[in-house]
């Protein structure tokens, strides 16, 4: 009888133990599958730039930049110094962004106007081709995001950012463009960005 109780006892505890274990397992599987989502969530959350955080970090990164370099030819060297600083031109009346962009390398315009309903219209006009107009024209903070539809139909995003562009002490206002498909050129050099320089109201 006493061999039988000392068995069960020893069952039951046997039971506890694996039923602890089991306990123990799941608690830490739940804990980091939690971690898991909070950190999932917490990036994302990094992740996600404003519209005046997007506008600034184009402005700086994209369409600022300084370089000092030396030249020589015929044993003559000159120190050559660009800098160009950009900072968004933030407007509260949409309005005020209406006119004629132009792009003086390959001859791009691009109007933008409002609407009957103040809504943003854009159509870019490119040489031999028929104008495009440009689909969800928006801006937010000096930041501007709308899409273009390609010749094959593929649709590109065209994200900038509205600025006053400093090269050197000479100021110009408009609108830079960062493509997501650069405009690829001879040699294997592309055009990753394009500045459309205001021309007209």
């Amino acid at each position: 009888m006493i061999i039988k109780i000392k068995r069960d006892f020893e069952e039951i505890k046997t039971l506890s133990i694996f039923k602890n274990r089991i306990k123990n397992t799941v608690m830490k599987k739940s804990i980091i599958i939690l971690l898991s989502i909070g950190i999932y969530s917490t990036s994302g959350l990094g992740q996600e730039l404003s519209s005046k955080e997007k506008a600034e970090d184009l402005a700086k990164n994209v369409f600022s930049k300084t370089k000092d370099k030396v030249k020589e030819k015929n044993g003559v060297k000159t120190e050559v110094h660009v800098k160009i600083e950009s900072t968004p031109v933030i407007k509260n009346d949409l309005s005020s962004y209406e006119g004629n962009y132009w792009y003086q390398d390959l001859k791009y315009k691009l109007e933008i106007r409002l609407d009957a309903d103040k809504n943003l219209m854009a159509t870019l006009s490119i040489p031999g081709e028929p104008d495009v107009q440009l689909k969800k024209v928006s801006v937010n903070q000096a930041y501007f995001s709308a899409i273009r539809v390609n010749k094959n139909g593929a649709e590109e995003l065209w994200e900038g950012v509205f600025i006053d562009r400093n090269d050197n002490g000479n100021s110009e206002f408009g609108l830079g463009i960062k493509l997501a498909n650069p405009i690829p050129l001879t040699e294997g050099l592309k055009i990753e960005r394009i500045f459309f320089k205001k021309v007209s109201p």
